[in-house]
């Protein structure tokens, strides 16, 4: 990471990672007992996720954050070191583990998630102390997930500027109070859902409208705003510009939309980072979210079938 180079360089950041379990219940009745069967139990996590599937797109990155010392093997395992750098820090406690309920009878998925160990001070430190050297001119810090037990609102800003000082640019993906960190210090992107947009911006995101004029109010928050809305697809605000990207026809198959944020962001920052235009990177974040949500483990994109995916997204230039 040391040598400076015109292609950016990706940092993913895991602050909450988890393991995932998806189970398939077909007839789900809650307060019943039901046969199951285990899709995955998976390495995962926003920041873990977008790693992933940057590693599926051939996009390279470093991942680094907290994980449960126990976990960590499998963490590092799981990914091919040819693209993924994996740079974790051992936690003593277990990482969390999340459970998803597919009933594709119904069309319903059920998600219990574990709020997950507290992070001491001390873990905290190591984990800046790191961020300090990878963050430099031309890196890219994905932060994507919530804040885990211990790390406060006040410590992450302390976190993101201690990689701005350096010249990187932060990508932002959370929720809660951590997204409202950008209100006093604004980022390079940030990728709210149409419920953290609406908070962020204290307006409502019913309509298609109503994201435009959501996202327009928050735009000096930070250079773009990606907007992931859905079946809707996602809007980019950059500047003056504005554009909408959809499929023109959703898939009929969708098996587990649980990710599919993360394959956007994703999907998005690859282009970018593959020299893209704006619609190009647009096009590219709706074709891999879809794969995504084709896939019954999350964190999962079929690289061979995004191209032709991309050729059935829609972009509508709304401004600029």
């Amino acid at each position: 990471m040391a040598e400076q180079s015109d292609t950016p360089r990706i940092v993913c950041v895991t602050l909450s990672s988890a393991v995932d379990r998806t189970l398939e219940v077909r007839g789900l009745e809650l307060g019943q007992h039901a046969k199951g069967r285990l899709v995955s139990r998976h390495p995962a996590g926003k920041a873990v996720n977008v790693a992933r599937v940057l590693q599926h797109l051939g996009q390279g990155c470093v991942l680094t954050g907290f994980v449960g010392e126990t976990e960590r093997a499998m963490f590092e395992k799981s990914f091919d070191t040819a693209l993924v750098r994996t740079q974790l820090f051992g936690l003593d406690v277990p990482t969390r583990e999340n459970i998803t309920l597919v009933d594709p009878e119904a069309g319903l998925e059920t998600h219990v998630r574990d709020e997950g160990p507290e992070i001491s001070a001390d873990d905290q430190d190591r984990l800046v102390r790191k961020l300090r050297i990878l963050a430099m001119p031309n890196i890219w810090l994905v932060f994507a997930g919530s804040l885990p037990r211990g790390l406060d609102v006040g410590r992450f800003r302390e976190m993101l500027r201690a990689v701005m000082d350096r010249g990187a640019r932060v990508v932002l993906d959370s929720s809660e109070g951590a997204l409202g960190v950008v209100q006093d210090m604004p980022v390079w992107l940030i990728k709210p859902n149409r419920a953290e947009l609406a908070a962020l911006s204290g307006r409502k995101t019913d309509t298609s409208d109503d994201i435009l004029r959501a996202a327009d109010s928050v735009k000096q928050f930070a250079r773009m705003v990606l907007v992931s809305a859905g079946a809707d697809g996602c809007y980019l605000i950059e500047g003056d510009a504005v554009l909408h990207g959809h499929m023109k026809d959703l898939p009929k198959r969708i098996a587990n939309t649980v990710g599919s944020g993360d394959a956007l962001l994703a999907g998005f920052l690859a282009a970018r980072a593959g020299g893209a235009d704006p619609e190009g990177c647009v096009r590219h974040a709706v074709a891999t979210a879809t794969s995504a949500c084709l896939q019954l483990q999350a964190g999962e994109v079929d690289p061979a079938e995004v191209p032709a995916l991309a050729g059935q997204v829609a972009i509508d230039r709304l401004a600029g």
